[in-house]
């Protein structure tokens, strides 16, 4: 069967000068589709064509072969017919052109009124299919918003689409501009929550690294790794989004109310009192005023930075203790396991060992700068906001730090330098090349270490390298 789809793109809301095309670059004003009985036919009818016609650079594709995620199937190219006119044509079963016509469901309206072969290739579909179907009904039930799901949604509907590897060989289809972090959700949920880098081509690559056709993608896990708010920009499918937004809501909510119970505990024993100390009748009226309906929302509001425990404090203790109001403050220990209420600062990277201050920053909870960055300083002056924190006697995971190696730029210097760092087990999170003068070159790496002396170890190694001249960390 033929079916004939002239039409002009313009008049389907396709704007043209969104993609500055002009007419001639249109190859699609004349399109054609054909309609074979079984997807083996579909190969014989576009060798036909091309016999018939001469193919353009470039405008083949076969999603017969690698479905796209929705399951839409087809094999597309473009010719150049009668007179140079260009001609787009779509070859496809009558099972695949229902699908694309009339959705999903059409394949299982289809298989029931017609008998279907043994077709490995409409098989792969289907599976895609109803694992595209299962990805959006586990977006629906996790995101917080219909907002959240269009967009979820969205994300998914593109028609540039990147194929890469698994190391077992298999094949994932992806939207276009992918990370390899959304590769790692793509493979399992629990993969990509534990991602830590990735190997791309055998090579080490950080997971925000854009993927392309043809590669073979792994990744390297470890259990103390888990997804942050900085992932949600460098994922574009639905499933990593919906995945990480899920981890953030459901885990993080415990550890930023866990973070808000020590940090009011900390203002109340201030004033000589403690949270099971305060009359319940004190805690009932301090909620009401405050708007809240649990304790826990108001222990989350502290925790997130939005209200400062010794103004709730002095609330719980009005007229029962305001003569302790100078006593010795509490220090908030870190013990690395309250990764979603306590933030790291980025511009200083401060790791167990490290001299630490607290700053309690709105929206984003416990925030924890190296004690010599010079951002503290400024941070010093809203003391109502500081916190006195230090390092619990038994801390816990990885922490990000960054390194400055200068190095003897020549072939295979990269790699000498990433096997020491494989050699010390030590992750790397991301790593960028940033000044050469044609002798030497400086690449900042941020890895993950234990602690200051896990860094020290790292860096008398590096020393040895030959090919490394010098080894700093940066601070803030």
């Amino acid at each position: 069967k033929l079916k004939s789809d002239k039409s002009n793109k313009a008049m389907r809301g396709q704007n043209f000068g969104v993609k500055h095309r002009s007419f001639d670059d249109v190859t699609d004003v004349y399109g054609f589709r054909v309609i074979t009985p079984k997807a083996l036919h579909c190969y014989t009818a576009l060798g036909l064509i091309h016999g018939l016609f001469v193919p353009k650079e470039g405008r083949f594709k076969d999603f017969i072969a690698l479905p796209k995620a929705n399951g839409y199937q087809s094999l597309h190219t473009g010719v150049k017919g009668p007179g140079g006119v260009p001609i787009e044509v779509q070859i496809r079963t009558d099972e695949m052109d229902s699908v694309a016509e009339r959705g999903m469901a059409a394949h299982w309206l289809y298989k029931a009124g017609v008998e279907q072969a043994n077709n490995n290739v409409s098989a792969n579909a289907s599976v895609k299919s109803s694992e595209w179907m299962r990805d959006l009904v586990e977006a629906q039930t996790n995101v917080g918003s219909s907002f959240e799901f269009l967009e979820a949604v969205k994300a998914d509907l593109v028609f540039d689409e990147v194929y890469v590897f698994t190391p077992n060989n298999k094949v994932v289809t992806l939207p276009a501009n992918a990370s390899a972090l959304d590769f790692a959700y793509a493979v399992h949920s629990q993969v990509g929550d534990h991602a830590v880098t990735a190997r791309i081509d055998g090579r080490t690559a950080p997971l925000h690294t854009k993927l392309l056709s043809g590669q073979t993608i792994q990744i390297v896990t470890a259990t103390s790794a888990t997804p942050k708010a900085q992932w949600l920009e460098i994922v574009t499918t639905a499933k990593a989004r919906t995945a990480i937004r899920h981890h953030l809501k459901t885990l993080s909510y415990g550890e930023v109310i866990g973070l808000g119970h020590r940090m009011l505990d900390r203002a109340l024993s201030a004033l000589g009192s403690s949270l099971d100390t305060v009359p319940e009748g004190a805690v009932e009226t301090t909620l009401a005023e405050l708007k809240f309906s649990h304790l826990e929302d108001l222990l989350s509001d502290i925790g997130l930075g939005n209200r400062t425990p010794e103004v709730v404090a002095r609330q719980l203790t009005i007229g029962v203790v305001a003569a302790a109001e100078h006593a010795r403050q509490d220090v908030v220990r870190i013990s690395g396991t309250e990764r979603g209420a306590v933030t790291f600062a980025h511009c200083c990277h401060p790791i167990p060992g490290d001299a630490i201050f607290g700053y309690l920053s709105p929206g984003r909870g416990l925030m924890v700068h190296e004690a010599s960055c010079h951002n503290v300083a400024d941070l010093r002056k809203s003391e109502e906001r500081t916190v006195a924190v230090a390092w619990d006697a038994q801390v816990s995971g990885d922490f990000n730090v960054q390194l400055r190696i200068e190095v003897t730029d020549q072939a295979g210097v990269l790699a000498r330098v990433t096997a020491t760092f494989a050699e010390a087990r030590i992750n790397i999170q991301d790593f960028q090349k940033t000044t050469s003068d044609g002798d030497s070159a400086v690449v900042v790496f941020t890895v993950q270490v234990r602690s200051v002396s896990h860094l020290d170890d790292l860096v008398q190694r590096m020393r040895k390298v030959d090919v490394v001249q010098k080894v700093a960390r940066v601070m803030g």
